[in-house]
């Protein structure tokens, strides 16, 4: 039981972010790598995952660099 539901959430996950995973794992096939950046604000032209803080604000910690 617990591993269906485990399963199932790991593809709504999936599905929820597909163009992100699809355009990450397109560019770290042509050479790009993940690079710790620190807390930095969103790029709004830049597909990410973002984390939230205890204030609500949003910010990434690594980015994909060729």
């Amino acid at each position: 039981m617990f591993l269906g539901l485990l399963m199932v959430m790991k593809i709504a996950f999936y599905i929820d972010n597909r163009e992100f995973f699809d355009t990450a794992i397109e560019e770290m096939s042509s050479g790009a790598s993940w690079e710790y950046t620190g807390p930095r604000p969103l790029d709004p032209t830049a597909k990410s995952l973002p984390l939230a803080g205890n204030d609500g604000e949003k910010f990434i910690l690594f980015k994909l660099k060729k």
